[in-house]
């Protein structure tokens, strides 16, 4: 009797367990979303916070506010494409000595998004960054090897 107990107590929590772990792993359904206006407000209080760090020399907070600017996403944005914007906020993180910030202007240069397409800036901005952050020193090559 008591093996059957312990049997059945096994096998309830496998069952429990099982539905937890599809519970926790499970995409997100329409109701476990936020709003979309939420999303909204949250996002246009991030880039408040950002410009404002940005502003008093938070580079890396202009880094953050770049790549929100310049992102390509389906996803609706509170603020918006503009890729102007995350040249100047890649600009200034690059002048503080950010790699990221470097690096990211390189890719604007090397597409010519927000600023005038110039490859030799592009190769300017990535050796730059390399320089600044090692991480973007791909196995140790020239820059050159790499440069848009």
């Amino acid at each position: 009797m008591r093996l059957r107990w312990r049997w059945a107590v096994a096998v309830v929590g496998v069952i429990v367990s099982v539905w937890l772990f599809r519970r926790i792993t499970a995409a997100p359904t329409p109701k476990d979303r936020a709003p979309a206006d939420k999303v909204d407000e949250n996002q246009a209080r991030a880039v408040q916070a950002w410009t404002a760090a940005c502003d008093q020399g938070a580079a890396r907070s202009c880094v953050l506010l770049a790549k929100f600017y310049g992102q390509e996403s389906n996803e609706p944005n509170a603020v918006g494409r503009d890729d102007a914007l995350a040249a100047r906020y890649f600009r200034k993180a690059c002048d503080a000595k950010v790699g990221d910030g470097c690096y990211g202007l390189s890719g604007l240069y090397e597409r010519g998004r927000g600023v005038p397409k110039d490859r030799a800036m592009a190769k300017k901005f990535l050796a730059l960054a390399v320089n600044l952050s090692p991480r973007f020193n791909f196995g140790g090559e020239p820059v050159e090897a790499h440069a848009p």
